[in-house]
């Protein structure tokens, strides 16, 4: 069974009410309260992700919801829950193959593990902008800036300075419903940002 497989009959067996942390959770076998009370270690999926990492499993969910075999919707209580579309069963049954990018998670795992190296690695400059950004967002929604993106979401956008939507996707922090809400504007400053960057290298020295 190919990781795709895998997410998608987690998402299945646990009854697709369930956000991606969960969903991960099950995959990688972990034992916990609300798993165990749900009877989920019982499942036939359960412990089959945890040959990979966490990040792992992120970067292929974040990829399948971008190809848009799986959807994330708002529950009752406002918690955003994987749902798969009628493109997954294919995928599902095994009658289509799919091959999904590597994922991008060594550097991004290198800085969840080294915080204190995380300052020397973003441009703080845009990182400034972004936190700007976030603030009229924040304060035009009237909701917390977090809510928008948090601080380390918004160091990782100004290191790895994504440019489209798939590489958006591979920021932590970022799912496709905060995307679709947020993040065509971060996406401008950020292209904006290295434009000014890139014109500023051809200037004679």
């Amino acid at each position: 069974m190919i990781d795709a497989q895998k997410v998608m009959s987690t998402i299945y067996r646990v009854g697709q009410c369930f956000g991606a942390q969960y969903v991960i959770a099950v995959l990688r076998g972990m034992h916990n309260q609300k798993i165990t009370e749900r009877g989920h270690e019982s499942l036939s999926v359960f412990g089959i992700g945890k040959d990979k990492s966490k990040e792992h499993w992120q970067s292929v969910i974040r990829q399948l919801i971008h190809l848009g075999f799986i959807q994330q919707v708002l529950s009752d209580f406002n918690h955003a829950t994987l749902q798969l579309t009628e493109s997954a069963k294919p995928v599902l049954k095994g009658e289509i193959e799919l091959e999904l990018a590597l994922p991008r998670i060594s550097a991004i795992s290198q800085l969840t593990r080294a915080p204190q190296h995380r300052t020397a690695n973003y441009d703080k400059d845009l990182f400034a902008r972004l936190r700007f950004l976030r603030k009229q967002i924040a304060d035009k929604e009237n909701i917390p800036p977090y809510i928008v993106f948090n601080d380390a979401t918004l160091q990782e956008m100004a290191q790895y300075l994504p440019c489209s939507n798939a590489e958006m996707l591979q920021i932590n922090g970022v799912g496709q419903i905060k995307l679709d809400r947020f993040g065509q504007a971060f996406l401008h400053l950020i292209r904006e940002h290295k434009a000014i960057l890139a014109q500023a290298e051809k200037q004679p020295a």
